[in-house]
């Protein structure tokens, strides 16, 4: 098929990855200048040991390769115990950290781009854990008042006739919380019209990383964990503990519900059957519990009206939702909502707070330690500073040798990978002649597009965010705000195929395949 065709693409694209990441260590002396002749160059052979010490050579290939290529790299290594997982990229994740961090402790001439201080500024706030210290929970205890309090915590003066969870999900969405514990809502690209933006809405965004947990039940370690968290983390905020154990059942009982009412990642596989067009209109027959146009207006930053439409996931999670929405009571619906508010919050504070997640985060993932502050940080910036950290990186370390390089490679996969499909005998033929014709249109996107390099461009895209200094608490907050913004402010326009925002990710390891644009970016 088609799409089994193109998923054989993505796996080849994998194998890109990994001759790329060599590309980033090896020195600018790797050059290819005959295919058939033997690279001896020191960048070649520096490559070559590196292979040879990762394979274990007293491994029969035919009867397991893979421990054949890769055993001697296994044997060689162990999970530190701040990690759940290594893998042959961490080595170059550790460079290109050491760098980073290099660059944020350089001091500020003054003459720096606006961006750049941007960046210092978030990053001094995330480095300075004498006023995270300081400060404690109280940047937390201010957003719970604004939001009606955390009703196990409150006990008897939560307010229960005042709430509603729209306006509470309204609140959480202007203080920079997440909204989507009780139903995904996202402005993305159009997967069946990519010239445009669409309003799509899924089953929620869960705590625990997949329904198995939940039906588990409390006999699962991590589930278990993760409901003693939350008992202790309201009891750290002055819940009763009897009182916090039984209204918190309820809150993961609520939770269990959503569970059961997701599809499985199995049944999630096909995505023509997760787009699912809707209007609001159709969206108030169906569900008509949920006031749907106060909703979404509450959430976007954009007006609608009831002929809008909205791509459903699952409609048979919305259903199931809106049901329940009506019929538990707002204490409990208010206990998860604000839980769910809460725990994200927990790595934003002191170290009291954040060492109480050390069982769960070890039955979860096999972690048992944080990772030192500085590499915590940097992996904050590289995941949400993106195209003025890459610029900074760029203009620092980036070398116009290794992008050559890199494009050679990358043009070599290519055309092995395509002789590779004019050679399958397991697909038809249109579908052969499908994926040759998608193969050739791939576009590589390697290093940084030049706009990078434009201090303006580059600043005027963050020049709606406003950062504190010594408020790490309140920047990340910010932070989530403003990605929310830049998301939902994009429903009125075109996707641009080729924006050079898109191809901005300069400071990464690994490469990607993007599929709306049929490129691959490094």
């Amino acid at each position: 098929t088609m799409s089994g065709a193109i998923w054989c693409i993505f796996i080849h694209l994998g194998v890109i990855n990994v001759g790329l990441t060599y590309a980033a260590v090896l020195p600018s002396s790797l050059n290819r200048e005959d295919s058939e002749n033997v690279c001896v160059t020191p960048g070649c052979v520096l490559a070559a040991n590196h292979i040879k010490k990762s394979m274990d050579e007293s491994i029969d290939p035919c009867n397991d390769f893979y421990r054949f290529a890769c055993g001697g790299w296994i044997n060689s290594r162990t999970i530190p115990e701040d990690k759940s997982s290594v893998s042959a990229f961490d080595d170059v994740q550790e460079a290109l950290n050491t760098q980073l961090k290099e660059l944020m402790q350089k001091p500020l001439t003054g003459t720096e781009p606006e961006f750049v201080k941007m960046l210092k500024t978030l990053h001094d706030s995330c480095i300075d854990v004498e006023t995270i210290e300081k400060l404690k929970e109280d940047p937390l205890k201010e957003h719970l008042q604004k939001v009606g309090g955390w009703p196990v915590v409150e006990g008897d003066k939560w307010d229960e006739a005042s709430f509603d969870w729209i306006d509470t999900l309204i609140k959480f969405r202007n203080l920079g919380y997440g909204t989507s514990m009780l139903i995904s809502f996202y402005v993305s690209t159009d997967l069946k019209d990519n010239t445009k933006h669409v309003v799509e809405m899924d089953q929620a965004s869960l705590e625990l990383p997949d329904r198995s947990y939940y039906l588990d039940g409390l006999n699962d370690t991590a589930t278990s964990e993760y409901f003693k968290l939350t008992v202790n983390v309201a009891k750290k905020l002055g819940a009763d503990e009897n009182t916090a154990e039984a209204e918190l059942l309820k809150v993961f009982q609520f939770e269990t519900l959503l569970a059961e009412y997701s599809l499985p990642a199995e049944e999630r596989r096909n995505f023509s059957a997760l787009y699912n067009k809707y209007t609001i209109k159709q969206l108030k027959e169906m569900s008509p519990e949920i006031d749907w146009l106060r909703y979404i207006n509450g959430l976007l930053n954009v007006e609608v009206t009831e002929n809008e439409p909205v791509i459903v996931g699952v409609p048979s999670f919305v259903r199931n939702v809106s049901q329940l929405l009506s019929k538990t009571e707002k204490r409990t619906i208010a206990n998860y909502m604000v839980a769910r508010m809460v725990e994200p919050s927990i790595s934003s504070l002191s170290e009291d707070w954040r060492s109480m997640t050390k069982a769960y985060k070890k039955a979860l993932t096999g972690q048992s330690e944080e990772q030192p502050r500085w590499k915590q940080c940097i992996s904050y910036l590289s995941s949400n500073m993106i195209e003025p950290l890459g610029s900074y990186y760029v203009r620092n370390y980036f070398k116009e040798e290794s992008k050559n390089a890199a494009d050679d490679m990358v043009s070599y996969v290519i055309k092995e990978f395509l002789k590779i499909l004019e050679n399958v005998d397991w697909m038809e033929a249109e579908t052969k002649a499908k994926a040759i014709d998608k193969a050739n249109g791939i576009t590589p996107y390697i290093g940084y597009p030049n706009e990078l390099l434009n201090d303006q461009l580059v600043s005027d895209l963050y020049a709606s965010l406003t950062l504190k200094e010594k408020a790490y608490f309140e920047n990340i907050r910010m932070m989530s705000k403003f990605a929310t913004d830049k998301e939902f402010n994009e429903l009125r326009k075109p996707y641009v195929k080729g924006d050079w925002k898109t191809h901005a990710m300069a400071a990464i390891v690994n490469a990607f395949y993007h599929p709306l644009e049929n490129t691959i970016d490094f």
